[in-house]
């Protein structure tokens, strides 16, 4: 399922429920019951994906006045509602807050502002189709940053009654809270980035000859002599002789630990199709590895990956593991492996690059899987 499908269900049910989310929610999960299991996992992991972007402190506080205070629960349910609203309020929201100003005519405090079971309908529907309860995907937001609060949010975040004071609709006119309401264009969802800083308008030559033009990789052409070699170490690194099943282990225990919600959506498909199963994917991003029966040089590779990336070395006792399955090769790679989509989730997180839908044009680059050191 790609972004777009995904939207084509959540306005498609929006619609037919008129406004009503908890109608909504059951329309969604009537309409993933027709899907393949599989696809409604898709489904889960674009709308947890969504749900994430929206944690931010400007989006809380349109949802503290537009609610009258908002508890961490109820910014939670404020944010799958953001969701349910469809593409184009969603995107526009996450694009600049202010733009919910323009709902505040038609909001209904009785059932605007609380999506949460909309929240659970991918959960209800896999449940429902397989009998067994769907994995969690592990992304784990950052704390929005404080720096983009603006002191109107901050001020109505300390003194709900001053939102208050103002009715919906009549004015709240104090310099930047919502602008006063007057609304600057939404722009076109399909031409909306949440990513913090504009793409380049023309990506570097190396991006061109990719399968599919990544959005990290045309952030990086911001940078075109920097392009072609991380590209070129990226592929390397995809075709070296680990075998590649423990390879996206790698990829996605590193995605884990700094919290890349991108590499662990980008890289699912390919691990999946490499030879890892769901409940192993869901042990990896929910940090408890002992429940993935992984054997001794798995575990090792999981460990790993989590001291290089917290403490930038390994101990003595890892690195002993690591020896007794790996050759010298194969463990500078394992390390430049780490190293490499370490740096990658830097860029990714420290400038919100947007999330690609999927990572299947990728499947096959790199090792056999059956292949042995």
């Amino acid at each position: 399922m790609d972004e777009t499908e995904f939207w084509e269900l959540v306005d498609g049910t929006r619609e037919a429920a008129e406004g009503d989310p908890e109608e909504q929610a059951d329309l969604l999960v009537d309409r993933l019951l027709l899907l393949d299991p599989e696809l409604v996992l898709d489904f889960a992991r674009h709308f947890e994906a969504r749900y994430n972007r929206a944690y931010t402190w400007d989006l809380w506080g349109a949802a503290w006045v537009l609610l009258d205070g908002a508890s961490d629960d109820a910014f939670d349910f404020f944010r799958c509602w953001l969701i349910g609203q469809g593409r184009e309020v969603y995107e526009g929201a996450v694009h600049d807050p202010d733009s919910l100003a323009e709902l505040i005519d038609d909001f209904d405090d009785e059932i605007d502002g609380d999506g949460e079971e909309l929240g659970y309908a991918a959960d209800e529907a896999y449940e429902q189709l397989t009998g067994a309860v769907a994995p969690t995907w592990g992304f784990r937001p950052h704390p929005p940053s404080r720096s983009g609060l603006r002191s109107t949010w901050r001020t109505r975040r300390s003194s709900p009654s001053v939102s208050r004071s103002c009715e919906r609709g009549s004015g709240r006119t104090e310099p930047g809270y919502w602008r006063g309401c007057p609304l600057s264009d939404r722009p076109d969802p399909s031409e909306v980035t949440v990513a913090r800083i504009p793409y380049p308008e023309r990506s570097a030559e190396a991006v061109d000859a990719l399968p599919t033009p990544l959005n990290a990789f045309r952030m990086l052409s911001h940078a075109p002599d920097l392009t072609g070699p991380a590209i070129d170490l990226g592929m390397a690194v995809l075709g070296s002789s680990l075998p590649v099943r423990l390879r996206e282990l790698v990829v996605m225990a590193v995605a884990t630990h700094t919290d890349c919600a991108y590499g662990i959506v980008q890289h699912r498909p390919i691990a999946l199709h490499a030879g890892l199963t769901v409940d192993q994917l869901a042990s990896v991003v929910e940090l408890r590895p002992e429940d993935g029966e992984f054997d001794e040089l798995e575990s090792a590779l999981l460990t790993a990956s989590e001291e290089l990336v917290s403490q930038h070395s390994l101990t003595d006792g890892t690195l002993g593991t690591l020896r007794k399955h790996l050759n010298d090769r194969q463990l500078v790679e394992l390390i430049t492996t780490v190293g490499y989509y370490t740096m990658l989730a830097g860029l990714l997180n420290g400038l919100g690059v947007d999330i690609d839908p999927v990572g299947e044009k990728y499947l096959g680059l790199g090792r056999s899987v059956t292949e042995t050191s």
